[in-house]
């Protein structure tokens, strides 16, 4: 965070305090639960760090009266604090009071309560309202329920705002309902630690405590080095005769005796074996040159056309539907393929999950639903203000001869997909 930013928050911050602090018996009445719906959305969530508000969120808070002191009629003011977490979209924002039960637990855009159409009280937000807090005066609403009304507590909406507020889950920021009591009401908020004292002086030294008692062996030292070598013992009696020493070398050969007559011819000896081969001799013209042999078949041509693709597109839906751009290729002949290799960028402002991409094609201008090739890329998914990237490459065969609409394809069943996704596309036809 910046410090001009900082500067602008702890502004905020004071503001708020200073509010409340104005007041001669103020409280705070602690939230019991809360979460937001959206519009035809099954999926509870209650557990959000976040509560949203636009034309398909609504934001429902119930707040807890049990700790109103016993027997009190009436509060002099009560005001609806909200942390506004981010904003999207400036816009109205109005408070309904819920006239029926419900549980953060299981409340959904298919399960949720009703509420007063007419609004309690209603704020417009802009965009410098965005982390800061803001209220509304429900003092009339929290009277009626010290009277006998139901508390089902509050319901905020809107038709062309779209926020965010921090719910109980989210830390510090969360809602707060602050009330004035007439009387000695509940006790305020606990204040700030103050500043950290100096250092006293250092006090006398302390008496020197009892002698501990003796402890235990400790290990056997190291082996010290070796003394200095003694004096030479006296000489020992002569041992007894050894055994008879080795036989000595042979001595050199006598000279040569005379040449005795010569004996009668041997039978031929065997054939000694071959000699080895002699070194190759020179290379000899060369014959003439034969007949050019016949020309053998063409082979398969590689790559026969490229096409590519990028840029913005739309989020995904529960519809499979072409996530970004799209190119138009060609298949002049049976038997040819597409080789798709593609990437796509995706996010969520609150989180979000359960997406699969896959590469998909259709028949070039017939607006069909797209065919998936594989199994994709599934169970995606991205944390609140996050992005996610998914490469995803495929080879689509069986093609007959015409045009045809290739690209990423996306689908999931959870609508927090709301940043708008970019893609890039190559394809090759090739045999």
């Amino acid at each position: 965070m910046s410090s001009s930013k900082a500067g602008i928050r702890s502004v905020l911050l004071a503001t708020s305090a200073l509010a409340l602090s104005g007041w001669a018996h103020a409280g705070e009445l602690p939230i019991s639960q809360d979460t937001f719906v959206v519009a035809a959305n099954k999926t509870p969530r209650g557990g959000k760090p976040v509560l949203g508000v636009d034309s398909t969120r609504q934001t429902l808070i119930q707040f807890d009266l049990t700790v109103l002191p016993s027997g009190e009629t009436a509060v002099n003011q009560a005001l609806l604090w909200l942390w506004v977490e981010n904003i999207e979209a400036a816009g109205t924002i109005e408070v309904h009071v819920i006239d029926q039960s419900w549980d953060e637990a299981t409340a959904s855009g298919l399960v949720m309560p009703t509420w007063l159409q007419t609004p309690a009280a209603q704020l417009a937000l802009t965009a410098a309202d965005k982390r800061s807090y803001v209220h509304l005066d429900v003092t009339d609403v929290v009277n009626g329920w010290i009277a006998g009304e139901s508390n089902f507590g509050l319901a905020i909406t809107s038709t062309d705002a779209d926020v965010a507020f921090v719910s109980k889950e989210g830390g510090g920021h969360m809602s707060r309902l602050a009330v004035d009591l007439p009387g000695n009401g509940l006790q305020g908020p606990e204040g700030p630690q103050g500043l950290v004292g100096p250092i006293g002086p250092q006090g006398p030294q302390g008496d020197t405590g009892a002698t501990g008692t003796t402890g235990a062996q400790g290990p056997q030292g190291d082996a010290g080095p070796a003394g200095p070598q003694g004096d030479t013992g006296a000489t020992g009696a002569t041992g007894a005769q050894g055994p008879q020493g080795d036989t000595g070398p042979v001595g050199p050969q006598g000279d040569t005796g005379a040449t005795g007559a010569t004996g009668a011819q041997g039978a031929q000896g065997d054939t000694g074996p071959a000699g080895p081969t002699g070194d190759t001799g020179p290379q000899g013209d060369p014959g003439p040159a034969g007949a050019p042999g016949d020309t053998g078949p063409q082979g398969d041509p590689g790559v026969l056309s490229a096409f590519e693709a990028d840029g913005a597109g739309g989020t995904p839906s529960s519809n499979a539907s072409f996530l970004g751009e799209t190119t138009t290729v060609s298949i002049t002949a049976p038997g040819q393929k597409v080789v798709v290799i593609g990437s796509v960028r995706v996010g969520s402002t609150l989180g979000a999950s359960d997406l699969t991409v896959w590469v998909g094609h259709r028949d070039a201008g017939s607006g069909a639903a797209p065919t998936m090739i594989g199994d994709g890329i599934p169970a995606l998914s991205a944390g609140a203000g996050t992005n996610v990237c998914a490469s995803v490459p495929a080879i689509i065969t069986g093609l007959a001869v015409g045009d045809y609409e290739v690209g990423l394809v996306g689908q999931t069943s959870d609508i927090e997909w709301d940043v708008t996704a970019s893609s890039s596309l190559v394809a090759f036809v090739i045999n």
